[in-house]
């Protein structure tokens, strides 16, 4: 049986189901939207979301179509609805219901359920799926003082069935009146296992350097264990936390502590998926050695404006308890940039 998530159901005798199979068998693989008003519109449909059901059809980009609008949907593709973390339906859209809803089969059962019930659709994930990240922001200033800021930062996702690999980059460089006063260097792998969804067993590792701030290298690899709050195309959000060893240079002096780290990554799509919201935060806390807090997080947004190239804006908010002599213990940093996205 259809999960809560549809509704009230209603399965039919073999001979709706017949008709239904018949009408089915003489479409070609393209979906096809069938609207109230008698117009009918042909593509690929990627997902429903909030009411508005996505397609791109051979003769355009993808655009949205109000549920409300729409009689029904026919596909011979399969679908999926997210119910809960653990569990998703799969399911095909086959046509129209005799009471006038929209007829879906799972499992071989033909069900009716309302449209609008089906408030999350996604195709089906791919179990192999990555996506690529690049921007770059500058800044300039000329006036009593001359000062040169940019900003190169890379990020991007590989996924391999239930294994995840996360990689983000960052190079800041600044110069005011040609001394430099900012060389920041940041490299973050996080790899992810889902054993039991929502739950994951991590690894992580990062490399970080600023020498203006007397910190030469800091090296940190941890184990911990995860969970995913949200999972789907349209929002992400995971925690993550557990030991690790942190290797430490500062200004000559060099020392192995054991800390310990708290992780957390979310992501949330709005207006037809051209705007993303963002945001990553990270922990680290000293267990032996220095009595140290390292905090840092990543708030933004990321705006297409057009296929593939993408603005951006971000606060990064960078914090230490105990910083290096002469340092300041906060750092932070508004950023505009460009950008370009690969998958």
């Amino acid at each position: 049986m259809i999960v809560s998530s549809f509704g009230r159901q209603a399965c039919f005798p073999l001979t709706g189901t017949l008709l239904a199979l018949v009408a089915t068998s003489s479409l070609a693989a393209t979906d096809v939207i069938y609207l109230k008003n008698g117009d009918r519109i042909t593509g690929e449909i990627a997902k429903i979301w909030d009411a508005e059901i996505y397609i791109e059809p051979d003769y355009a980009d993808e655009f949205t179509v109000d549920v409300e609008a729409v009689d029904y949907i026919e596909s011979e593709r399969d679908f999926e609805l997210r119910v809960s973390m653990k569990q998703d339906d799969v399911f095909k859209f086959v046509g129209r219901s005799p009471e006038g809803e929209q007829l879906i089969e799972r499992d071989g059962e033909f069900i009716a359920v309302p449209l609008l019930s089906l408030e999350e659709v996604n195709e089906p994930e791919d179990y192999f799926d990555w996506e690529i990240n690049v921007d770059l922001s500058l800044n300039f200033e000329r006036g009593n003082t001359d000062t040169d800021t940019n900003q190169l930062r890379a990020d991007g996702v590989l996924k391999l069935g239930d294994h995840r690999h996360f990689l983000e980059g960052r190079i800041i460089r600044e110069r005011t009146d040609n001394d430099s006063t900012k060389r920041q260097d940041l490299l973050n792998y996080d790899y992810n296992w889902s054993f039991n969804r929502p739950w994951f067993l991590g690894l992580n590792g990062s490399y970080e350097r600023d020498p203006i701030k007397d910190l030469d290298a800091r090296y940190i690899a941890g184990v911990n264990l995860g969970r995913d709050i949200w999972d789907s195309a349209k929002r992400f959000w995971s925690i993550q936390a557990g030991p690790g060893v942190q290797y430490e240079d500062r200004g000559g002096n060099n020392e192995t502590q054991a800390v310990a780290q708290y992780l957390m990554r979310i992501t949330h799509k709005f207006f037809s998926s051209d705007m993303d919201a963002f945001h990553r935060q990270s922990v680290t806390h000293n267990l032996s050695g220095e009595d140290n807090t390292v905090f840092k997080s990543s708030t933004g947004f990321e705006w297409e404006f057009v296929d593939d190239a993408y603005w951006r804006i971000s606060y990064d908010y960078d914090w230490e308890s105990d910083p290096a002599d002469d340092a300041v213990s906060t750092d932070q940093r508004l950023v505009f940039g460009v950008g370009l996205e690969f998958d």
